[in-house]
């Protein structure tokens, strides 16, 4: 996958620590074994092409894809996400 050069960089918001501390090249014991080719995220990061900024879970724009929410909280990351009627 190609990311082309944008003015500006796209921005990656992560609630999950450990990702972020991965993706900003923080080794651990536990992700030595990951072999560089699987470092994509890393490598746009270095280049200045994407960004990776920290969001609470509750903020978490992505979880109104990957979860069951009530309706209340469902209304709530469509308006966030400019998905109004």
């Amino acid at each position: 996958m190609k990311i082309k050069d944008p003015k500006t960089p796209v921005t990656i918001f992560e609630d999950n620590r450990g990702c972020i501390g991965m993706a900003n090249n923080l080794e651990t014991k536990r992700s030595k074994h990951i072999d560089v080719k699987h470092h994509f995220i890393r490598d746009h990061i270095a280049a200045g092409r994407i960004q990776v900024k920290a969001v609470g879970t509750q903020e978490q724009l992505a979880d109104v894809f990957t979860k069951s929410l009530d309706p209340g909280r469902l209304n709530e990351m469509r308006r966030n996400l400019g998905l109004n009627d």
